[in-house]
This record gives structure tokens, sequence and C-alpha cells, in this order.
């Protein structure tokens, strides 16, 4: 879906991994330390420090990275500007500094702006390969759209919506059940280990990143460059899947629940070149899963199951109401021997 006939493949994989490297140093790292924690290093070496450093530096790669391809491509000065000001405004938010520490509405905020401007990089270095939102299947379906591909966008959207809250209930179910064996890392089903808890005004922020870093950063643009530079399937799939699973480390062994999650949304994404349904999907179900009391979830994975059954079966619903023609050509109806 994303072929293009001329393309830079050392210089498409060149900058995936260096996404890959910004997002290492911005969430994995952290990751990393609360799994070290998870296996009982209570206090991993220079911990602070680390995590301090790399998320200064991630910060500072977004600012460069976004100036220098703007500049690049001869941007208007007001862009450039912009990418200026909220790159330097993602390099603030992660230094400690008292006015972040004392009020959690300007550390969300800060997360909120780094996570803007590294979409925005992400949405730049697809560009410099000639992979535009339209082609990442970021727009809206025009007007017009068949109904196969209208009933295809609410598929793919209900499909990644139920499979994200059945990973959470396997993320759960496997620290419930490995809790057990107390040398496994997992958080203990008792504890608020590996748990984040957001207020409800933090809530879309938190999902805003987290659809940024997983949906657009690592499915979305990583998988399109890999695609385009004509990497192995499995490679894909793998470093996508890896990656997706060192995001969520803070769950311990859990985390492995993300990785048919992580397969599932790289497939639909290289066969259909679709993100924003994915987005969509990703994003009702965290909301869901986050602001929701446990009854409320419950009801909101029945119905959008039964939805999604119900959109699938449509299409062949319609098809067996609208047959094929049969074969209007000439048959011979001749007895055979006549004149």
């Amino acid at each position: 879906m994303f072929t293009l006939d001329r393309v830079n493949r050392p210089r498409a994989v060149a900058d995936a991994c260096g996404l890959l490297l910004i997002v290492v140093a911005a969430v994995c790292v952290g990751s990393v330390y609360a799994f070290a924690d998870l296996c009982g290093i209570r206090q991993a070496p220079h911990e602070e420090t680390v995590t301090l450093v790399s998320s200064v530096l991630a910060a500072g790669t977004v600012l460069l990275w976004l100036t220098w391809l703007l500049i690049k491509r001869a941007a208007p000065r007001w862009a450039c500007l912009a990418a200026v000001v909220v790159g330097m405004l993602a390099v603030v938010a992660k230094v400690p500094e008292p006015w972040q520490t004392t009020e959690q509405i300007s550390g969300t905020a800060g997360e909120a702006v780094f996570h803007t401007a590294l979409g925005w990089l992400v949405l730049e270095v697809c560009r410099r390969h000639g992979i535009t939102p339209k082609r990442l299947g970021l727009l809206p379906q025009q007007r017009g759209a068949t109904d196969q591909a209208r009933d295809r966008e609410a598929a793919l959207l209900l499909t990644v919506a139920v499979v994200c809250f059945l990973t959470t209930d396997l993320t759960g179910w496997l620290k419930t059940n490995l809790a057990p064996f107390g040398s496994l890392p997992v958080p203990r089903p008792d504890s608020l280990d590996g748990v984040v808890v957001f207020a409800s005004w933090e809530v879309l922020p938190a999902v805003f990143g987290a659809v940024i870093l997983e949906d657009v950063l690592l499915v979305g643009a990583v998988a399109a460059l890999l695609h385009i530079a004509r990497r192995p399937a499995w490679m894909i799939y793998t470093i996508v899947s890896v990656i997706e699973v060192a995001f969520h480390l803070h769950y311990g062994l859990g985390a492995l629940a993300f990785v048919p999650y992580a397969l599932m949304r790289t497939w639909l994404l290289l066969r259909y070149a679709r993100l924003l349904p994915l987005i969509l999907g990703h994003t009702i179900a965290d909301v869901a899963v986050l602001l929701w009391a446990p009854p409320a979830v419950a009801l909101a994975k029945i119905t959008l199951t039964l939805i999604l059954i119900a959109s699938l079966w449509h299409p062949l619903h319609r098809e067996g109401q609208n047959p094929a023609p049969a074969d209007s050509g000439c048959h011979d109806t001749t007895p055979h021997g006549g004149h």
C-alpha cells in the first residue's frame, strides 16, 4: 500500500531508526527501570539521572530534527518559528523545575506539548519520503466513498477497539494468575505497581500521548518507512512488537499481552493503509478504560463487539441480496442433430 516509485531505502531505514531511538529514550528507559523494580532491583544505579538525561535528549532531538526538516523543505517562516517554540517548550517540560513538580497540571501540559512536537516530526519525516497524511490513511474518507469502503472503515475501528479491550483484560488476567509465583516480575494484584492513575482531566492528554507513540509513530511511521524500504515482513512485525512491549514493561510479564495487539494493528495498516480508524479505535478503548467505571466498561465491550459482528455481517448480507447477474452469453439451445 505504501510502495512508491522512487525511494531512498537507506534513508528510510535510518529515519525509522531515528524515530525508534527517540521513543526508546523518552519512554522505554523509564519502563525498563520499572521492570527492574518488579524484578527486585529496588535501587537501580543512577535511575533518576539516566531517565532525566534520556528524556531531555529525546526532546532536544525532536526540536533539532523538526526544525532542520522544515528549513530543508523551505517551509514558511511561521512554521519554522512554531516548531522552535513547540520544541523548546517540549525540552523545558522534561526538565524538573519546581513549577512542574509542584503542579501536576504543568507536567501534564508539558507532556502534551512534547507529544505534539513528536507527532509533527513524524509527519514531516513521512512527508520527506513521499508518505503524505493521505497515503498514511490519516485523513477522513472523501465524499462519495463506496459502501464497501465505509463498512471496512467501521470494521477496522471496531476491531481495534475490541482487541484493545481484550488486551487490557489479558494483562489483568496475567497479573492475577502469575502473581502467586513470587519469583516472576509481575505486579501484585493488591498493589498499584504498574498501575497509572489519572484524574479525569488527565485522561485525554494521556490518551493523546499513547496514540502519538503507539499508533502514529510506531505502527504508522516506522512500519510504513520500513515497508517502503523493502525490509522483510518479519523484521517489521518484530520491531513493532518489541517496542510495543517495551512501552508497557511496567506491567511486568503482562506486557506480553500487547504482542497480538501490535501484530494485528501493523497487519491492518500494511493491508489497508488506513491509520485513522486504528487511532479512533485505540482512543475509544483507552478513554473507556481510564474514564468509566468497570460496569460501564463491560457494557462498552459487549456493545462494541456486537456492533463489530453486525458491521462484518452487513456486507455479506448485502452481497446476498444482490447476487451476481446470470451469464447472459449466447447458449446453443438447438437440439443435437437439429437443423
